[in-house]
């Protein structure tokens, strides 16, 4: 009963904090909503063809004036589908690098050839809510850095003000999270407005990606500050539109790493991107199928297959080295060798675990045990199908079985996949 008891609060607990979007009903619009257009006059069944360009500059400003830089170049098609139904496409993708070495001359990336192939091979999707992107609609295949690389470029057309002749303070969600920002109308003349908008980074909510050994669900305060204030950041937009349509979206960020900073020196990172529309042409070549998944313009922290292979070794590693500094006793060691141990089992996928379980015992006595200890604080879509395997097998005692089934309820970012697990 105690088991049943605990599943059941579990899978209750995981299902009213399940995240809203994920793989959808098969629905035919990318928009949740359709309300009418009093700012924007794009004109369904028309492609709008811009010019991309992004600039990305490190260096340690002040002390040396050696630099890493990356360009990035490339079309960008805005088409309209239907009235709310845009979907964007890229292509003529290039990939450059350059420094000071170089002497300013650029040179292709090592893999700029996959990059250009993965960026052009699908559009997305997206709700345009008269400025308001409310949605992101990708097509399944497309990898996460692909996705969130192009809502970086979709972020540059959002206008979330009232009225575009009017200043405003407001929030709004996009790929730096979300973010306080604010609306200046900087200029107005025959038909055109420049309107400028800067973003409060530090105040800036689901912003960061954190792993830590801890199983914790954030929260929200109200607090100007929202980040950890290591970074001393700027972001600014200036959009011209005219007639309805963006003509130009020009951004740019400055990224100071605060400690052993004075002003503006230390180490630094500048970003630069534009968008400038070359043309309009008449039809669209993306049709209005079905979506199979949505979700906001978030930045999504992931981890890749590379790191993965890492991190499984370094799981062993961390499970070696907890053994030998427990031989004799648990030492004050202990705790941080365990904390590295959880973290990195955490990014295991499912089958990576399942081996990494079934191959602890043979790392020491206590090997097993600190590995069952582990799973119920690991919080993965991974850890569960080991918690329902194992428990479903038999393999654990009652008392193991419940606590990881307890464990459940404080999974931090729950997901339709982790719920059908627990069911």
């Amino acid at each position: 009963m105690a088991l049943r008891r605990a599943l059941l609060l579990s899978v209750v607990a995981i299902s009213a904090l399940a995240v809203p979007f994920d793989y959808g009903n098969q629905a035919a619009t990318c928009a949740r909503s359709c309300p009418g257009t009093t700012k924007f006059q794009w004109n369904v069944g028309k492609t709008y063809e811009y010019q991309y360009e992004s600039d990305m500059k490190t260096q340690i400003a002040g002390a040396s004036d050696d630099h890493s830089s990356l360009h990035i170049r490339a079309k960008v098609s805005i088409e309209v589908i239907a009235p709310c139904e845009m979907a964007l496409r890229v292509s003529d993708v290039s990939l450059e690098e350059s420094s000071q070495a170089m002497d300013g001359s650029r040179g292709d990336v090592a893999g700029s050839t996959e990059f250009k192939r993965a960026l052009e091979r699908r559009p997305l999707r997206f709700g345009f809510l008269d400025g308001r992107i409310d949605t992101v609609c990708p097509e399944q295949g497309d990898e996460t850095w692909v996705v969130n690389l192009k809502k970086g470029i979709v972020s540059a057309f959002q206008n979330t003000q009232n009225k575009l002749d009017a200043s405003i303070t407001t929030v709004e969600v996009d790929i730096a999270g979300t973010c306080p920002v604010e609306y200046e109308v900087e200029a107005s003349s025959w038909g055109t407005k420049t309107i400028k908008k800067t973003k409060d980074l530090l105040g800036c909510t689901e912003r960061m990606g954190h792993f830590t050994a801890f199983q914790s669900t954030p929260y929200s305060v109200d607090s100007a500050i929202q980040t950890m204030p290591l970074m001393k950041s700027t972001h600014e937009c200036r959009q011209q539109i005219k007639n309805g349509i963006i003509r130009e979206s020009t951004c740019s960020e400055l990224h100071i790493f605060r400690p052993f900073s004075r002003g503006n020196n230390g180490a630094m990172t500048e970003v630069y991107y534009k968008l400038s529309l070359n043309k309009e042409r008449a039809g669209v070549s993306t049709t209005q199928g079905p979506i199979t998944m949505k979700s906001s313009l978030l930045f999504e922290h992931v981890i890749n297959t590379e790191e993965m292979a890492a991190t499984a070794r370094d799981a062993k590693q961390s499970l070696q080295e907890l053994c030998r500094k427990t031989q004799d006793e648990i030492g004050t060691e202990a705790p941080r060798l365990f904390k590295e141990l959880v973290q990195r089992m955490r990014h295991l996928d499912s089958r990576a675990l399942q081996t990494f379980y079934r191959s602890a015992p043979g790392t020491c006595d206590k090997a097993s045990r600190f590995v069952r200890d582990a799973i119920p604080v690991i919080g993965s879509s991974a850890s569960l199908v080991l918690i329902r395997d194992l428990i479903m097998a038999g393999d654990v005692n009652n008392a193991d079985a419940d606590t990881w089934i307890t464990s459940m309820a404080f999974v931090a970012n729950p997901t339709r996949n982790m719920l059908a697990e627990v069911k």
